[in-house]
């Protein structure tokens, strides 16, 4: 290869070999990659053998924790400790499949981390990048040092007893421990030693996996942030690992909640609230490692645009100042982790309805749903039918079946019209190339901000509402730990369902099947209303934008008649309407024509996608309102129905409202158009302009709306009546 040509990728000895700087600085990362076998440039064997005997042993070890739910189903404790284990190990093969999968993008990565060292040759550049590898080798020491000191006081909670047995003799030998809840099927006591070794091996390798993935994520990340322009690094980096870290994402809060749920039943044990405690914030601090790096890389990468601004860009050549704005207007969006909708494209990803996602998991996330809510609706129908005549639990029954019913009525909805959903994302891709002054983009950002505010805060308000509803049935458990009684107190259900069998016996597992149904409702109901809410404020952004535009179109226009004398006169602007010459005003109203016809195709598009469910969301709302109001009266004298009344009614509430303030605000944004084009000094422009803004005053007069089956607007107005009618009734 000649020199001209720049190779990361040096040969020798009939290998190819990494150069120096990636040796020399990330050789910690080196180490703990070729120790899982996902060094890009280690040999084939290693790179297919380590990371198969790793995978063959937590297998094993995840085969031991199945079976051991299986043989104790029932004791919630231990199927909570196995499902920890289950959810870690599942993390873990998440973490190493995703590098092994994408081996090319990491080799590719470590070249152009080996190319910028090389670019990047000024001694201030030079240093600035030294900085924070140095950095990043820190937090990786300091990374590994803390997991490898919890795992090793991890590890010596089974050795304690003999240790004690040891310390303190008692007269007889203190129970075993084993470090994590398993069954082999063997005798415990006979083969305590080689389960725990196995237990060991497959802890510490599993470990080792975290270690090696996280602090490679974080001396990418810290790498990037050391370039003040990375756009090129910054997207191979986000393709590696954006699914990856849905994944560990969703694996994160499953394990907060399960270890929650730990905690609580066990509050009589002090031993266990520590150990859950520890767990807790282990996980806490894995979710702060995945985020941290994200933010980081956000704030670095906006820091260029601010360089820019601060510069003596006024003294620079009319030539420079033109390159200088392609820099400008690329730095102006910061570099993000997947920006703006990266929790959209999360919880859509995680019911599968995200077009961009693979068949296998479009087809299988939304049919396990499915099944799972078909089966809580069976099991509604069935008490319905047996408890036939008993009207509170008959209401009661109505008012899930309408839950799982709408929950159920959104998500076919978006998987039938999952082509139009392509189409939005694609058209609002376009829109962000298409309007590209700087206040539109920054408009545009704005309401995307908001979009991620709302997505952020209606996620706070669902899962305090989850928690506190889900937490319902565990009352009596935690009274029973807190103040007991002489006898148990009576079970209580997340709500009221018929499986035909034992409710004292199989409490637990009916319980679990309520919560992953309450929990797939509520995340179905949170996603597709989030994205519709997105949707729709993107498309008033749009129209925001126009209006801008057209106030602009008078502002250039008086602008030119001031800097140009001719036009002055009142004889030349009529001799200007009589031979109908245009000028930047024709040409800017065109271009607001074009914007307001992409705007209105997305409504459009928009519209047809969810008339149809909003129609049948709008039924269940009304049906929904009624029977709680029902339900409400009937209960006066039962304080915690009356509570769990009001919270239904406040949730119903609250989602008739987000139907209705997104097409209340479209509606709103869609108008300010007609008022902007028509409060412009249109008769100042050209004739054959004025003609042209007719079309656009015809179309903006009536507002863009969303509608219920095309029958009912979807207002603040609509809204009202809907609450003023379920009153009278």
């Amino acid at each position: 290869m000649s020199s001209s040509v720049y190779s990361p990728i040096s040969y020798y000895g009939g290998k190819f070999t990494m150069q120096s700087v990636v040796l020399r600085y990330y050789r910690i990362n080196k180490i703990f990659m070729s120790q899982i076998g996902i060094w890009p440039y280690q040999s084939r064997t290693k790179r297919i053998l380590i990371p198969s005997t790793i995978v063959l042993i937590s297998i094993s070890v995840l085969i031991a924790e199945i079976i051991c739910m299986f043989d104790t189903w029932g004791n919630v404790n231990i199927a909570v400790e196995c499902m920890i284990s289950t959810i870690i190990i599942i993390g873990c093969f998440t973490k190493l499949f995703n590098l092994i999968l994408n081996i090319k993008k990491t080799r590719h990565l470590f070249s152009l981390i080996e190319y910028h060292w090389q670019v990047f040759t000024n001694s201030t550049d030079i240093e600035i990048m030294q900085d924070y590898v140095t950095f990043g080798r820190k937090v990786l020491i300091l990374y590994s040092i803390y997991i490898y000191t919890s795992l090793a006081l991890f590890m010596i909670i089974p050795m304690s007893p003999q240790i004690m047995d040891i310390v303190m003799p008692l007269n007889n030998t203190r129970p075993r421990k084993l470090l994590i809840e398993v069954e082999y099927r063997v005798d415990r006591e006979k083969y305590y030693y080689p389960i725990l070794f196995h237990s060991y091996v497959a802890i510490v390798l599993i470990i080792s996996i975290i270690v090696c993935v996280d602090t490679t994520y974080i001396s990418y990340v810290e790498h990037g942030c050391s370039l003040f322009a990375a756009i090129g690094y910054v997207c191979i980096l986000e393709s590696s690992f954006t699914l990856s870290t849905g994944i560990q994402l969703l694996c994160n809060i499953v394990g907060m909640s399960l270890i929650g749920v730990q905690v609580i039943n066990n509050l009589d044990s002090i031993e266990n609230i520590i150990r859950y405690t520890a767990s807790c914030l282990a996980t806490f601090f894995h979710l702060l490692c995945m985020t941290l790096p994200g933010q980081r890389l956000m704030d670095h990468s906006l820091d260029v645009f601010n360089s820019v601004c601060r510069s003596h860009w006024y003294t620079f050549s009319l030539k420079t100042k033109k390159v200088l704005r392609i820099l400008l207007y690329r730095s102006i969006v910061p570099c993000t982790l997947t920006a703006y909708y990266a929790i959209n494209k999360l919880f859509l990803s995680g019911i599968g309805v995200w077009p961009y996602q693979r068949r296998v998991l479009k087809v299988f996330l939304p049919c396990l749903l499915s099944t799972i809510h078909y089966a809580s609706f069976v099991t509604q129908v069935l008490l319905v039918y047996d408890t036939w005549g008993n009207m509170d639990v008959i209401v009661e029954a109505i008012i899930v079946i309408t839950c799982i019913f709408g929950a159920s009525t959104k998500l076919i909805n978006i998987i039938v019209n999952n082509h139009k959903f392509r189409r939005l994302l694609q058209l609002m891709c376009e829109h962000w190339e298409f309007f590209n002054s700087e206040f539109e983009r920054h408009i545009m950002r704005y309401y995307a901000s908001i979009s991620q505010k709302v997505t952020k805060y209606f996620g706070v308000y669902f899962i305090v509402f989850t928690i506190f509803y889900l937490l319902i049935p565990l009352i009596p458990r935690i009274l029973d730990v807190v103040k007991p009684l002489n006898e148990s107190r009576p079970l209580i259900y997340v709500y009221s369902v018929e499986y035909r069998v034992d409710k004292e016996k199989y409490y637990y597992p009916i319980l679990l099947h309520c919560y992953a149904t309450s929990l797939i409702t509520i995340i179905i109901l949170f996603t597709i209303d989030t994205t519709y809410i997105m949707c729709v404020l993107h498309v008033c952004s749009l129209f925001i934008a126009i209006s801008h535009r057209l106030e602009n179109i008078t502002v250039k226009a008086e602008t030119k008649s001031d800097n140009n004398k001719k036009y002055v006169g009142r004889h030349c602007h009529l001799l200007m309407e009589k031979h109908g010459s245009t000028g930047n005003d024709y040409r800017e109203l065109i271009m607001c024509l074009k914007r307001h016809q992409l705007a209105l195709e997305h409504v459009q598009i928009l519209n047809s996608t969810f008339t149809q469910a909003m129609f049948i969301l709008l039924s269940l709302n009304m049906l929904n309102m009624s029977v709680i109001g029902i339900q409400l009266i009937k209960n006066l004298e039962h304080i915690n129905e009356i509570i769990r009344s009001i919270f239904f009614i406040c949730a119903v509430f609250i989602h008739l409202v987000c139907m209705c303030i997104p097409g209340q605000l479209l509606i709103d944004r869609s108008t300010e158009v007609f008022d902007k084009a028509y409060g412009s000094s249109w008769y100042t422009f050209s004739i054959k302009t004025r003609r042209l803004l007719r079309i656009l005053l015809y179309r903006s007069l009536s507002p863009c709306t969303l509608t219920a089956g095309k029958m009912f607007i979807l207002s603040m107005t609509m809204c009202s009546s809907v609450i003023t009618s379920n009153l009278h009734i």
